[in-house]
């Protein structure tokens, strides 16, 4: 694999990584568009009903209402902005549940990358915790920043491997970013200033990250500026698809510093690793089940929950046996059970008229 175009001669990355990487095995988290549209579904009658709500614009519900008619009309922000306006909290409290104990073999390479040297920081707009328990799971530390006040503290020195959600974290429901309101306001100043820095500094490896998130602000997330001032960006495409619109315009614009490889997930991965001369003889916890791995890696998670808000240093578990995540290579990923059919309970309320706990973990 050539990364020239990437790597020049620096020695470590950055990784900016969307919704694609958790969704292989055994982690199986939908995308942006199918977790939303699954929402929209699965509320059903009650999405009618709002649509008849006066206030809500003729826009919203002519969309409502085409989408009900199966056409692909209302764009996930926009939904999650009309339901934002009903539930308040309770909306950003449901999308918290979207999330899985067990990061799969491209969160494990992340944080090889990071043990061996190589990684830089990790930029991503997930809300899920997988690539923090990854971290764990080889006991790594880590410095999480996921709300305002915590990207007031970027670059403040710390030695951990900076671990950067830029629309907040599903067990912080109060900083998660998910409507098109908050798309339009834009990220912090602190966070768009420490993000341009780094891309400028580091060249970038986007994982599973389609930049959807730029169609309403070519400049948003500070990737579009940073390349004026000469960052390098590489964007993982899935094998059989094509760049989105907003990934098109970057390579077509900075065809010097923006490029795009083919491949799937983590095999395209571990060809990276490869080319960097990383070992991929990734160690992380044994079990001898999946279910015993799943249920590691969910006392992981309930583990983090208790540590400090902003960070985490994991502990290694030095009694813990040992697999070699090289295995995973050539070998196919197990089949998710995507949450395409997720639900929401909608339940009557005294001071609200519904509340919604969207249920998705894979069984």
């Amino acid at each position: 694999m050539d990364l020239s175009l990437l790597m020049g001669r620096d020695t470590r990355i950055t990784v900016l990584a969307g919704a694609g990487l958790s969704a292989p095995a055994p982690t199986c988290l939908p995308g942006w568009w199918a977790l939303n549209d699954a929402v929209l579904g699965a509320l059903g009658g009650a999405i009618e009903r709002l649509a008849r709500r006066p206030g809500i614009s003729d826009d919203f519900r002519d969309a409502i209402r085409q989408r009900r008619d199966s056409t692909p009309f209302l764009m996930p922000d926009l939904q999650a902005q009309l339901l934002e306006d009903e539930l308040g909290p309770d909306y950003f409290r449901a999308l918290s549940a979207v999330d899985s104990g067990a990061p799969n073999a491209g969160h494990v390479l992340i944080a090889e990358l990071a043990r061996q040297g190589r990684l830089a920081a990790v930029l991503t707009t997930n809300f899920d915790g997988a690539i923090e328990r990854a971290f764990e799971a080889l006991g790594l530390a880590y410095q999480r920043y996921a709300s305002p006040e915590d990207f007031e503290l970027l670059g403040d020195g710390t030695a951990s491997i900076p671990i950067v959600k830029i629309h907040g974290s599903a067990d912080r429901p109060d900083t998660m970013v998910d409507t098109l309101r908050q798309r339009l306001h834009g990220r912090p100043a602190s966070l768009e200033q420490w993000m341009h820095q780094q891309f400028v500094r580091f060249p970038t490896l986007g994982l599973g990250f389609s930049g959807e998130d730029l169609q309403y602000d070519p400049d948003y997330l500070a990737i579009r500026p940073a390349i004026r001032d000469g960052a390098r960006f590489r964007f993982l495409v899935r094998t059989g698809s094509t760049p989105s619109v907003p990934i098109q315009r970057l390579v077509a614009e900075f065809p010097q510093h923006v490029s795009t490889g083919d491949g799937d997930l983590p095999g395209w991965l571990f060809q990276v690793a490869d080319a960097l001369g990383v070992s991929t003889r990734s160690r992380c916890p044994r079990s001898s089940t999946r279910r015993s791995w799943h249920a590691r890696a969910q006392r992981s998670r309930s583990d983090s929950t208790k540590v400090s808000r902003m960070g985490h240093v994991a502990r290694p578990n030095g009694s813990a046996q040992r697999r070699d995540v090289a295995a995973h290579r050539g070998r196919p990923p197990s089949r998710c059970r995507l949450p395409a059919a997720a639900h929401v309970d909608v339940v009557s309320g005294t001071d609200r008229q519904f509340g919604a706990v969207v249920r998705s973990l894979p069984a």
